[in-house]
């Protein structure tokens, strides 16, 4: 990877050239760091652009075996489920409340405060917050998820408000199974398109290496009472070039 910039400006954003080897096939191309120090939200923001790719990656896959995506514009059955993000991603969706006008900025943090209500109410703020035991209990907690019908508070008309700027899971969550099984995914099989590298989990462990502790992953919809619970972390900056090797690192399989 090597890193290449733009003489004279004030502060131009620097590239970095990348070169990740996935299962599904090798992906180069360059990133655009921000100048200065890099907050996670900022890396989070900066990186999205490489789960397009592995998503690109995944459809060419599931195209050459004959299965056709069948997601389409307004089939939001996908955005009731339980959506786990990195906390990088959670202060990133926070960043994204700040620069919205104030009128859907007030709609969306109604409806956060309503679905983090509504999951203390059940009892299942906690459990959504400690990592499952096993993958049968993570299965059964999204499953009890679901059956809420708690919808994405950035959801509207069945279809995703921000989607430019929507997190990794849901670029990742594509389906070749009939778009209309997904309203009772305990009921229909579900054929999910399995990604190779998931920026989620790489940036989860990031977040680890920079704070101690075990990698976490965060319900979207609990993402901002999250994000204001950790302000420090959210704030902190480090060297954006560094950061996001030590990233790309991370996708590729290395250890600390």
């Amino acid at each position: 990877m090597t890193e290449t910039g733009t003489q004279g400006a004030p502060s131009p954003p620097r590239l970095l050239e990348f070169d990740l080897s996935t299962p599904d096939g090798n992906l180069r191309g360059m990133l655009a760091i921000p100048p200065g120090p890099m907050r996670l939200a900022e890396l989070a923001r900066s990186t999205l652009p490489l789960v397009d790719r592995l998503v690109e990656l995944a459809t060419r896959r599931e195209q050459r075996a004959g299965r056709v995506i069948s997601c389409g514009p307004g089939c939001g059955a996908c955005c009731r489920q339980l959506a786990p993000v990195s906390p990088p991603e959670a202060y990133m969706l926070a960043d994204l409340l700040m620069h919205v006008p104030a009128e859907r900025q007030g709609r969306y943090l109604e409806r956060f405060e309503a679905a983090a209500s509504r999951l203390e109410a059940e009892g299942l703020s906690e459990a959504l917050l400690r990592t499952p035991e096993s993958d049968e209990a993570a299965r059964a907690l999204a499953a009890r998820y679901f059956l809420l019908g708690i919808p994405c508070p950035f959801l509207e008309e069945e279809s995703c408000s921000v989607h430019g700027g929507r997190p990794s899971v849901c670029r990742e969550y594509l389906v070749t199974s009939p778009a209309a099984d997904c309203a009772d995914p305990a009921a229909n099989p579900i054929r999910r398109v399995g990604v190779s590298v998931r920026l989620s989990e790489a940036l989860a462990r990031l977040h680890a290496e920079l704070f101690g502790g075990e990698p976490q992953l965060v319900p979207l919809s609990l993402a901002i009472s999250f994000a204001l619970e950790h302000i420090p972390e959210g704030r902190h900056a480090w060297d954006g070039v560094a950061l996001t090797r030590r990233l790309l690192a991370l996708m590729s399989g290395a250890q600390a």
